[in-house]
């Protein structure tokens, strides 16, 4: 098959990109910087270098493909969230339109099946929207959970308060995925090409607050490492000093959102098997970056 896939030679790209090529399939891989060229090149694949942005240029991309794979490459913190989203979208639906594609899969996310509650996480649910507006044309939204390298973020105030601070309580539910378990449910989907629409969510592993505390606490050997619930104001505050005010609430949010049973709840009934890559296994990764 022609496969044109999105993220350059991102975290998932880079388990999906060989498989594809050692299984035959001709790979274009989009990238909007040349300097990637040759890397894409040297794994086998094709490279288009261009802007997502572009909806002539990816149109281009997707010109005699059997199936593209889309993702998002994330959002200029100078523009609205949401709108941005919206136009990509819109792009997106362009670009398989004009080049006639007629199978999408599309890496979306947990909580895109719901509204403006979930804050950030919204935007995918935009861009699916959009997309079942195509006919003719085949999806499946990959909905990946929340990603461990996430975790990463909490480093700081770990060293900082030996805390982690969230606006939700301790006995919530988190649920993590690594990009190799996602990378095998895209594969999956690329390489079972199915008529019908379908969701295939992804996960790694279950844990809550207060078992994600005694996972770092005993790997980086701070046993009074704690949780601190703290208020969605003191939240927004906090985020407010690394992003845009916009972007704050957004993301205070889609935390708090987390801590609610609905948020999960599509998740729980779709009871998606759970990959092989486990909290333990990131644990390593998490004390080799604090």
């Amino acid at each position: 098959m022609k496969i044109t896939l999105l993220g350059s030679l991102g975290h998932i790209n880079s388990y999906v990109i060989p498989e594809l090529v050692k299984q035959g399939h001709q790979v274009t891989v989009v990238s909007h910087s040349d300097k990637h060229k040759k890397e894409i090149e040297n794994l086998g694949a094709k490279a288009a270098i261009g802007s997502m942005q572009d909806a002539e240029f990816l149109t281009s991309a997707f010109q005699s493909a059997d199936e593209v794979y889309l993702m998002l490459a994330g959002v200029n913190r100078d523009e609205d969230m949401i709108e941005s989203a919206r136009q990509q979208a819109i792009i997106f639906q362009t670009a398989i339109v004009n080049s006639g594609v007629k199978r999408v899969v599309d890496l979306s996310s947990v909580g895109a099946d719901q509204g403006p509650e979930v804050g950030a996480l919204y935007i995918y649910h935009i861009i699916e929207d959009v997309l079942k507006e195509l006919d003719d044309v085949s999806y499946t939204f990959i909905r990946p959970t929340g990603f461990y390298n996430n975790l990463l973020s909490k480093i700081t105030d770990i060293k900082a308060s030996h805390a982690i601070f969230e606006n939700r309580p301790a006995t919530s539910t988190s649920i993590f995925v690594d990009p190799k378990d996602i990378a095998d449910s895209v594969l999956e989907a690329l390489l079972n090409p199915v008529i019908e629409n379908s969701v295939m969510y992804v996960a790694s592993d279950i844990v809550t607050g207060n078992e994600l505390v005694k996972y770092i606490s005993k790997k980086i050997d701070m046993p009074d490492l704690k949780w601190i619930e703290i208020s969605d104001n003191e939240m927004q505050t906090r985020l407010g000093k690394v992003m845009p005010k916009s972007f704050a609430t957004s993301f205070t949010n889609m935390y708090k959102a987390e801590g609610t049973s609905k948020f999960y709840a599509d998740f729980y009934k779709n009871e998606p098997k759970l990959g092989i890559v486990k909290m333990s296994d990131f644990m390593n990764v998490f004390a080799n970056a604090y």
